[in-house]
């Protein structure tokens, strides 16, 4: 959730990637939600940042679609991972066999750098097209902020509710034991506590309106994906 001035959503830059992914590959929204299990509504908020996608989802997603997951995350091209590994871990993730270089000696770490080095510039023309569909944060809506503060004062109130009966159950014995008149301090005690379960229901309401007014909430439009020849390397796992 967000939470006073934020200009867009906690998650934005990850979900901007998780949407170009989808639709670089030409995905419908409701087929990705269909493959996350979760409701269109849902799923449009992992794309606009207000929720993370979960790890389940994204998993899914890679295996039916081939997207990057690690891409959607980090924003790190295939390539780019591959350049960051070590020697010993860029020859034993590359797993090169005898049999795949019959006669020849297997490439070292050096060769497949440089290999890999040249891939980058497969790596810029799958990014030029990608950034059609990367968009600007979507900025923060007022429903979102009002449902922000609303769950900000449910957990204000539920916590102010358990510390003020703590503190009634143990003035009730304390003053019970001194033999104190107890009227004064049960009468401002209720009244704090009644209070407290007014802040906890008024913003459970409001949360519940602001949930059910996302899911009324009309989609966004669809972006055409590019042409279907045109695949990045970044969305595939890495060559054996």
């Amino acid at each position: 959730m967000v939470f006073g001035s934020t200009a867009e959503y906690p998650h934005a830059h990850l979900g901007a990637r998780l949407r170009a992914a989808r639709c670089f590959e030409g995905v419908p929204a409701e087929e990705a939600a269909r493959l996350c299990e979760v409701p269109l509504w849902q799923y449009l908020s992992f794309e606009t940042g207000k929720r993370k996608i979960p790890a389940t989802g994204l998993v899914a997603l890679q295996s039916e679609l081939g997207v990057d997951r690690e891409w959607i995350i980090t924003g790190a091209s295939l390539t780019d991972r591959l350049l960051m590994l070590s020697d010993e871990d860029l020859v034993r993730v590359c797993d090169f066999t005898p049999e795949s270089y019959p006669g020849r000696a297997a490439p070292s770490a050096v060769q497949l750098r440089l290999y890999i080095a040249n891939q980058k510039k497969i790596d810029r023309r799958w990014a030029a097209g990608v950034e059609l569909f990367l968009q600007e944060p979507t900025p923060v809506s007022m429903r979102d902020r009002i449902d922000a503060v609303a769950e900000f004062g449910f957990r204000a109130g539920a916590f102010m509710f358990v510390v003020q009966f703590g503190v009634l159950l143990v003035l009730m014995l304390l003053m019970t034991g001194l033999g104190f008149d107890l009227r004064l301090v049960q009468a401002l005690l209720g009244a704090s506590l009644a209070g407290s379960m007014f802040v906890v229901g008024f913003s459970l309401s409001t949360h519940v309106i602001c949930v059910e007014a996302e899911k009324r909430a009309e989609p966004p439009v669809e972006t055409l994906p590019l042409p279907g020849n045109l695949k990045p390397s970044a969305f595939s796992e890495p060559t054996r």
